[in-house]
């Protein structure tokens, strides 16, 4: 009773005789990191860091707790030390916004690809301009901000711009959504980017269906366009990256006229 046993591995299958037999003889406590690849694992890790936060007496405001857990990701062991920061920084107040987590918690790599495409979705030109310098700076390459944050998220804008406009499917909470783009016919999603089990991956497209009124289904198709545009400039002309990369979002975020 006395022996404590630590076994560290990347998955364990819990219908294998092994669990279940230790299972049956010991105390068994798991700590699984979040698989960021399956749905869900959002309110997973939200969950985790509201319970964390509560024991400090933080509150999160809705969306600074969704930025929170998307700058965070996977990186559950960084929580302590982000919280201890919010919690200084904060003194005496205790509700976290969304503009504490921008100031004090740590910006990692996929953070900041996250962020690129949060301001994308809100028209945050300088902010977007900003984090892309950030980015080229850091050595990251033009292209991979292009292709791994900018087109990503132009794409899931107009997929749930064209899913609010056609089928009038609301994004008030997820669970409602979901709910409603699972009961669309399957040739009506079959575009959409899929879990491991084939069903939508539904809370990307969530997230920017609520900022999708920021845009005309219009400016998204010639926003897709440009960023072709931009690709091939980037790879086949000797251009400044920043200045195709500035130019392209500068095209994307400034309000155009309708072509209608």
């Amino acid at each position: 009773s006395e022996v404590v046993f630590i076994l560290s591995a990347a998955v364990i299958d819990k219908r294998r005789t092994f669990y279940k037999r230790l299972n049956a003889v010991a105390n068994v406590e798991s700590y699984d990191k979040p698989d960021t690849s399956r749905d869900g694992w959002e309110r997973d890790v939200m969950q985790y860091l509201s319970a964390e936060a509560s024991k400090r007496g933080l509150r999160f405001q809705r969306e600074a707790l969704e930025l929170f857990a998307m700058l965070l990701g996977a990186e559950t062991q960084q929580v302590d030390q982000e919280l201890e920061k919010l919690d200084l920084y904060l003194s005496d107040r205790r509700e976290v916004t969304p503009d504490d987590i921008r100031q004090i918690v740590a910006l990692s790599r996929g953070g900041i690809i996250f962020e690129i495409g949060n301001a994308i979705s809100k028209r945050q030109l300088p902010r977007v301009l900003h984090l892309i310098d950030h980015l080229l700076f850091r050595g990251e390459s033009a292209v991979g901000i292009l292709l791994g944050s900018i087109v990503p998220q132009v794409r899931r804008l107009l997929q749930a711009k064209d899913l609010v406009q056609r089928f009038k499917i609301r994004a008030s909470n997820y669970q409602s959504f979901n709910r409603e783009l699972t009961r669309l016919p399957k040739e009506e999603i079959a575009h959409l980017p899929l879990k491991k089990d084939g069903t939508p991956n539904a809370y990307p497209i969530f997230l920017s269906a609520m900022e999708a009124s920021n845009f005309r289904v219009d400016e998204l198709r010639r926003g897709l366009e440009a960023c072709l545009e931009a690709n091939l400039r980037l790879v086949t002309t000797s251009l400044d990256h920043k200045v195709v990369l500035n130019q392209l979002v500068i095209q994307l975020l400034v309000p155009q006229r309708s072509s209608k």
